[in-house]
């Protein structure tokens, strides 16, 4: 196509709307903090009272954090890490049966959400600070499918997902953590999810899928390690 064919696009640029991911982060809190929190107690964990306030408010800041700068660490990272913090108020029945099962529903959902809205406002951002293009030849055109903000969403939900709905690990860690089910599988799932983020991180940047590396190997490590101090503190 030569230049001939194109026009500047003078059009204003605008974010997309967020009420997708707002509605489906509400969703998530009220269905991983809210409900659990009014028919369970919110002291029947190892936390309450102010430290139980303080880590129910970590979701609701990281979502509008993340929603004001289009913010991939807040979206994908602090809304989840400030839903399982307070499962640590609750008890260990907090989500088990159908509970459990509406909240990971709610997360996989709202994954999905965040990425396919994430995509779509850093490519705004973007598009502000650039001449926008447009082509003169509607056959010149090719309908753009991105399969990656699926792919993404799936990858980021399937841990969470695997160690709610797969038996043999919910059975391990009965045996494991008598009494503390619902906590130590929390962790399992915020564990797996850190690393399922870090696989989507290659799939966006379009790493090689086999190149190791180190920097992220040290980190994920930090990050088990302090998960299970704390998990030693708490208990």
């Amino acid at each position: 196509m030569t230049d001939a064919a194109l026009e500047h696009d003078h059009a204003p640029v605008r974010r997309p709307s967020p009420l997708g991911v707002l509605g489906a982060g509400v969703a998530g809190h009220l269905a991983f903090v809210v409900a659990p929190a009014a028919v369970h107690g919110a002291s029947a964990g190892t936390i309450s009272g102010p430290a139980f306030a303080v880590a129910a408010l970590i979701a609701p800041v990281a979502l509008v954090v993340g929603l004001w700068r289009a913010s991939p660490p807040a979206l994908l990272g602090g809304v989840p890490l400030g839903w399982a913090l307070p499962a640590y108020g609750l008890s260990a029945e907090a989500f088990d049966g159908m509970g459990g099962a509406v909240a990971l529903a709610v997360m996989l959902a709202y994954a999905v959400v965040a990425l396919v809205w994430l995509r779509a406002a850093r490519r705004a951002d973007g598009d502000r600070a650039a001449p926008t293009w447009a082509a003169l030849d509607e056959a010149d055109r090719v309908a753009e499918r991105d399969p990656l903000p699926w792919l993404g969403g799936a990858l980021v939900a399937a841990p969470a997902l695997g160690v709610a709905l797969w038996p043999p690990i919910g059975e391990a860690l009965a045996v494991g953590f008598p009494g503390r089910t619902g906590l130590a599988g929390a962790l399992v799932a915020l564990l797996g999810t850190l690393v399922a983020l870090a696989m989507v991180t290659d799939l966006t940047r379009r790493r090689p899928p086999r190149r190791g590396d180190a920097q992220r190997a040290v980190l994920l490590a930090v990050v088990a390690g302090l998960a299970l101090a704390l998990w030693g503190v708490l208990s």
